[in-house]
């Protein structure tokens, strides 16, 4: 059964708080200084285009959980100073997309962060361990995922929407707390912060055209000429896509 605690932020998930102006944000982001840990989530649309959509970026303390509005561009900026917060702890799960779509619409990746899918896998858990099976195995608790292809871009948000993202992001700083205490235990904290280093690189890298054939499968077998061939095709089809903001398969 989930304790108290657990039970405090589920019912907050219940009732987020939808901070739809610039303003709205800036007040809470001058609540969110105040905590050491924070939750950290994004709702994001990706279906023909190159780069994901920004939808909706959550934030919770575990006993609130903010929705904040990114489509505004004043609100951006607000929300790019938080994930930058040097004080403040921003926790993830399964962050590397997130990473991709807050370093491509704020300009910024959140430092310092944890990543509370690798830590799971750090204690044994399964690679790609999503964030409902990780609060089932630490919590017991289920969590809805049928809103998970909704139109994040589309306003005005929903009632299931909003209570959806709001449980996304209301337990990952008691997840977090639990899982540093079984990292410690496990002497394994240091492997996380390595792990997490490097997936902020990985993010902060530029995308290289002339490198992306290597992500075609079986291009390692193929002769020099076809492989030049491939290169150059794979290049072209990657700068294209970028250029008019459109999904590779599309191009």
């Amino acid at each position: 059964m989930p304790d108290t605690r657990t039970e405090q932020s589920i019912s907050a998930a219940r009732n987020p708080i939808l901070l739809e102006e610039a303003t709205q944000i800036q007040k809470a982001a001058e609540l969110w200084t105040r905590h050491r840990l924070l939750g950290v989530d994004t709702e994001f649309v990706r279906e023909r285009t190159y780069w994901a959509g920004l939808g909706l970026v959550q934030v919770s303390d575990g006993q609130t959980a903010w929705l904040a509005d990114p489509l505004p561009e004043s609100s951006r900026p607000i929300l790019a100073n938080m994930l930058a917060t040097n004080d403040t702890l921003k926790i993830f799960h399964s962050a590397s997309e997130d990473l991709e779509v807050l370093s491509h619409s704020l300009g910024v990746l959140p430092e310092p962060m944890v990543d509370t899918q690798i830590a799971c896998a750090l204690l044994g858990q399964p690679l790609q361990m999503g964030y409902h099976h990780a609060v089932k195995w630490v919590f017991d608790v289920e969590v809805d995922k049928d809103q998970t292809r909704s139109n994040w871009l589309k306003r005005p948000l929903t009632q299931k929407q909003q209570e959806y993202a709001a449980m996304d992001v209301v337990l990952l700083p008691e997840l977090w707390q639990t899982l540093e205490k079984r990292l410690i235990a496990a002497g394994r904290l240091e492997w996380l912060q390595e792990e997490v280093r490097r997936m902020l690189d990985r993010a902060g890298q530029a995308i290289d055209p002339a490198m992306v054939y290597l992500r075609v499968g079986g291009a390692g077998r193929l002769p020099d000429d076809a492989l030049r061939v491939l290169r150059s095709l794979a290049a072209w089809r990657e700068e294209t896509a970028i250029r008019k903001d459109r999904a590779r398969g599309f191009v």
